[in-house]
């Protein structure tokens, strides 16, 4: 009896935490963890709290959040900008593909910076035309 309950314990976070059961991780889940730890890099401005980026959380869960039939106007997403996953949503909103397009340009100019341009033949300058002798 005493084994199945400390098993019981193991697979939940705990009393102190309404016994939070451990959620099973598929590849949707880990790329939506994977972006939850990358959204630093989507608005520069804004700061996170880091957290362990060696392991995924164990225990947790996913919701979905509701809107308030109060901010009707004023504060919710239209039927067009709902996407299926936070994935598709970070793909479509046009701030963060607008701030995504100025970090590439800039780092596309700074490792432009240091490389050798090539330059074809034509764009060289021409040397002085040497003085040949004349046809007799």
């Amino acid at each position: 009896m005493q084994k199945a309950e400390k098993k019981a314990a193991k697979e939940t976070a705990g009393s102190k935490w309404y016994d939070l059961p451990a959620t099973q991780i598929d590849s949707e889940m880990k790329m939506q963890l994977r972006l939850l730890r990358l959204r630093g890099a989507y608005d520069p401005k804004r700061f996170y709290k880091g957290f362990d980026v060696t392991k995924f959380p164990k225990y947790f869960q996913v919701g979905t959040v509701m809107d308030s039939p109060l901010d009707f106007y004023s504060n919710r997403l239209t039927k067009a900008q709902r996407k299926q996953s936070m994935t598709e949503e970070l793909l479509h909103d046009p701030k963060i593909t607008q701030n995504r397009k100025k970090r590439y340009a800039k780092m596309q100019e700074a490792s432009m910076k240091y490389s050798r341009v090539k330059k074809r033949k034509t764009e060289l300058p021409r040397s002085k035309e040497s003085r040949k002798r004349p046809k007799h």
